[in-house]
């Protein structure tokens, strides 16, 4: 509705009843087809896509803040073996996984394990993405992209090493103030190319920002964490299925996201 619309009690109120029924078989677990909701009711098509939308981002936003005042439970008591990697100490952790320093001891070097995070709390869906993640990453080789070692299963829950990069995530760098012009470009320019290597390869991140770049010591970037990866068809491989992001869906971290999708 515009600025110069005549308000509509009727359509309005239809509007809200409509939402809050989807709102309802949304927390039911239904997912809803925000488009075709739209075609079916085109008197308040618009308006209703509209505020699915601005309900869904709002939703995020709200989960976002939800975990900085009372985190995801944390997974249970770090442990001391995950098959023949020694779990040594707690690198990091993020909505779906915690990141562990561990040593390999059959090849005698330290690896980066990547765990599910909530652990016994963890939804089918959680542990879907989890493999996802694990079986997108591993499709790829490149320079700046964190590479992949193994895929496991701990305890009836899935895990993968990967290569241990001993550095900082760009976003804990820019927390020191701004890079100049130069050293950005440097930064990102290797980060595109691997992002490029991924498109070709069908893989779609979906949730790159500076916590998801990891700088080493000798300021080489690497792309990692695949966890909203989403697979596409190539020239190379046109097996893999053409499913859009639905209408409506939040994917990613709100600061970093397209403007379009809000």
């Amino acid at each position: 509705m515009t600025s110069t619309d005549t308000p509509n009690p009727e359509s309005d109120a239809l509007l809200a009843d409509v939402l809050e029924s989807l709102l309802d078989r949304s927390a039911s677990g239904e997912e809803i087809d925000i488009e075709q909701e739209a075609r079916e009711r085109p008197e308040i098509g618009n308006e209703l896509q509209q505020l699915w939308a601005m309900v869904n981002v709002a939703a995020e936003f709200s989960t976002l803040a939800e975990d900085d005042l009372d985190p995801a439970p944390p997974a249970t008591t770090m442990p001391e073996q995950v098959g023949e990697y020694e779990l040594i100490d707690e690198l990091g952790r993020g909505g779906m996984g915690v990141v562990y320093r561990a040593h390999q001891a059959s090849l005698d070097r330290d690896v980066a394990i990547k765990m599910i995070l909530r652990g016994d709390w963890a939804s089918p869906l959680d542990v879907a993405r989890f493999r996802s993640e694990a079986e997108s990453a591993a499709r790829l080789e490149h320079p700046n992209i964190v590479p992949i070692y193994e895929v496991g299963e701990h305890d009836g829950l899935p895990y993968f090493s990967m290569r241990l990069i001993d550095g900082v995530t760009v976003s804990q760098r820019l927390s020191n103030g701004p890079v100049s012009s130069r050293e950005a470009a440097e930064l990102m320019l290797p980060v595109c190319r691997a992002i490029t290597e991924a498109h070709q390869q069908g893989i779609l991140h979906r949730d790159l920002k500076p916590s998801n770049i990891l700088v080493d010591r000798d300021n080489a970037p690497y792309v990692t964490d695949f966890g909203l990866a989403k697979r596409i068809p190539t020239d190379a491989d046109p097996s893999a299925p053409l499913t859009l992001t639905g209408s409506g869906a939040v994917l990613g971290t709100p600061s970093y996201m397209a403007p379009e999708q809000a």
